[in-house]
């Protein structure tokens, strides 16, 4: 049984009509025509009237010759789309689980299937008109061998392509014959690049039943900025920050390119995302105050080794002179002391000449660091090998190719700020990466319901843009258009206005306390307690050398984790605010992972001190690789356009 089985004895009805031999030239015999009578007048009622237009064409295309094809290669382009509706509907989604345990590729390659059967159908007929168009001149009788095994299989295709390659270019009957052998012999690939389209890939999905959570510093370390009762019974205040803060501070100092996580969220399946969050914490600015030191010429008898210049270098404050000599000097002792070539001075705000000094950032600090170093970060090499500095000290060094070098002054101001950050855990892997940060104000802040009591300062930020779980945002902008319902709860936040010293009280202004972030002032005055003088302390000279090398590549220090501001004699202002960058993240990151803070069993619920994210999984997914879709589709548009010329042309040679 064959697609286009055998050349039928009749013709179609897509044939063109042929002659009839009979005609009506003859004359009539008597005896016939006696036999034909003339019609009788009837006297019948009148015949129906015709049927409507509409009805007229129903019954036109119920009988067009070419309806069944019309309507597979309608069908066709239906499945084509419906294959792509539903590779699009499970792009990027996990594998879905379809009745009876069926997989996509399944269902891809059944819809391809019938797509082809309709295309297929298509095809054949229009090669069972193109035989009448090719026979209706004289042919040799193998051709119809040729047409007839073109239906049949792949090869059968390809040797009907062949033979009207050669036979049949200058007729239509030959090109469109060409045309279907291709057409039908490419759709054996459908299957198969059909399959190609669905891909699985390594993908994450959501898991709802499980939470990730990351902790932040709300409050740091009482909701409302200070302790509600100084001295209630039962509460201890230790007025000292705890051994872990002591740690990672000397920690960061003496390796601030270590990365030292003491964040840590909780991910249950390794694999976790949160939207960006916003935490309280410690911010550092630095700038260069190299132009503000000041070159003290060092008596000639002072020196023990040398006998150049030498000098002392410092940069003069209000209240401490941070200091660095370039030679042995003599004590008041009259003992010989190695040359300072590293201090680190710890300032409080009121000490600072601020007004010769400009700042990237305008911000008030709660302390402040000058550092004072020799350095060749400046210098440079000249044509003949030797070094430039832009200040040519010589110094004492072991090492000829030492002596020359030049120093760098920096000031940092330490300020407490809102921190902003996006963190994901991938693979067990946790990655943080900060966006920005806020400086955060002197105010007086109070929650409702509770009076006075909790009233206190505190260095308040706002996290800006902030969305309330009612949907409303609220940015430093439009905060004063917040207006509370009477069950809502808000805070009075006053800020002060100014510097330390004259500053004054501004507008009182209502925050929703899930936008306002603390940090205590009593603590901040812990903090600094331990600053000074345990971790920086009023003066801090490093010396030139170590026990078993007197070069100035290296420096001794009494506090050991301030030499890596020393950088190998190779201090920055980068490299400095780098050693303070660390310094304060790492306090930052203290103040989330703190969980012992004092309970003083508030009255009215705090929120939380963590934010949630969304644990995933991974899982396989689906990708649509639409490109080997086009082949299927390509095929069904040749088809429909040889169909459409088809009609035409039987039409057109319908007589």
């Amino acid at each position: 049984m064959t697609l286009l089985g055998r050349l039928p004895t009749h013709k179609p009805e897509h044939a063109p009509s042929l002659a009839s031999p009979m005609t009506l030239d003859e004359p009539l015999t008597p005896e016939a025509e006696a036999q034909v009578q003339l019609p009788q007048v009837s006297q019948s009622p009148p015949p129906p009237s015709p049927p409507s237009h509409f009805k007229h064409v129903l019954s036109s295309i119920w009988h067009w010759p070419w309806l069944n094809e019309c309507l597979a290669i309608l069908a066709s382009i239906l499945l084509v789309i419906a294959i792509g509706i539903v590779l699009d509907r499970y792009h990027d989604q996990p594998v879905p689980h379809l009745p009876l345990d069926i997989n996509i590729n399944t269902v891809v390659a059944l819809i391809a299937t019938l797509m082809r059967a309709a295309l297929v159908y298509v095809i054949v007929q229009v090669l069972g008109q193109v035989q009448w168009c090719w026979f209706s001149s004289p042919k040799p009788l193998y051709d119809l061998h040729h047409f007839d095994q073109g239906g049949q299989s792949l090869i059968g295709s390809w040797d009907l392509f062949i033979h009207m390659l050669r036979t049949g270019l200058r007729s239509f009957g030959g090109i469109a014959a060409i045309t279907a052998a291709t057409i039908l012999a490419t759709s054996f690939a459908i299957t198969p690049f059909v399959q190609q389209t669905v891909r699985t890939i390594s993908c994450e999905t959501p898991l709802a039943t499980e939470a990730a959570i990351m902790p932040i510093a709300r409050y740091v370390p009482w909701p409302n900025g200070r302790p509600k009762a100084v001295n209630k019974v039962g509460v201890n205040y230790p007025n000292e920050i705890s051994p872990a803060f002591r740690n990672a501070i000397i920690s960061s100092l003496s390796s601030p390119s270590l990365e030292i996580q003491a964040v840590r969220p909780s991910c249950p399946t390794g694999n976790c995302t949160f939207p960006p969050y916003s935490t309280m914490g410690l911010c550092s600015v630095c700038t260069d105050v190299s132009d503000l030191a000041v070159w003290e010429e060092v008596p000639s008898n002072a020196s023990y080794y040398s006998t150049g210049t030498h000098f002392k270098i410092s940069i003069p404050n209000v209240r401490n002179t941070t200091w660095i000599n370039s030679q042995n000097i003599l004590n008041e002792r009259n003992n010989r002391e190695q040359p300072v070539g590293l201090s680190v001075t710890y300032l409080e705000p009121s000490s600072i000449g601020s007004d010769q000094v400009e700042w990237p950032l305008d911000v008030t600090d709660v302390f402040h660091v000058d550092v004072l170093a020799f350095s060749d970060g400046k210098c440079v090499q000249d044509p003949d090998g030797g070094k430039v500095c832009p200040q040519n000290i010589l110094i004492d060094d072991v090492y000829d190719e030492n002596k020359t070098t030049g120093f760098v002054a920096v000031s940092c101001k330490i300020y407490p700020c809102l921190r902003t950050y996006k963190a994901q855990v991938n693979l067990g892997v946790f990655t943080e990466e900060l966006q920005s940060t806020v400086y955060a104000n002197l105010a007086n802040s109070n929650h409702t319901g509770q009076g006075g009591e909790g009233r206190g300062s505190s260095f308040s930020a706002m996290q800006s843009p902030c969305t309330l779980p009612n949907g409303k945002t609220y940015t430093d902008a439009n905060i004063t258009e917040f207006s509370p319902g009477p069950t809502e709860r808000y805070i009075n936040v006053t800020v002060w206005r100014g510097k330390l010293g004259t500053a004054q009280l501004g507008e009182e202004v209502k925050v929703p306390p899930e936008c306002l972030y603390h940090l205590a002032v009593e603590f901040v005055e812990w903090m600094k307690g331990f600053f000074y003088p345990a971790i920086l302390g009023p003066e801090n000279p490093c010396r030139f050398g170590n026990y078993d090398d007197y070069s100035s590549q290296v420096v001794t220090c009494d506090r050991w984790w301030l030499a890596e501001l020393y950088n190998s004699r190779n201090a920055t202002n980068e490299t400095v605010w780098r050693v303070m960058d660390a310094f304060t993240k790492a306090i930052s990151d203290q103040f989330r992972v703190t969980g012992d803070w004092p309970n003083e069993d508030w009255t009215q619920e705090i929120l939380p001190n963590n934010i949630t994210g969304v644990v995933t999984q991974t899982g396989v997914c689906l990708s649509f690789a639409w490109e080997w879709l086009l082949l299927p589709a390509s095929l069904v548009g040749f088809t429909m356009v040889l169909l459409a010329v088809t009609i035409m042309h039987s039409h057109r040679h319908a007589d």
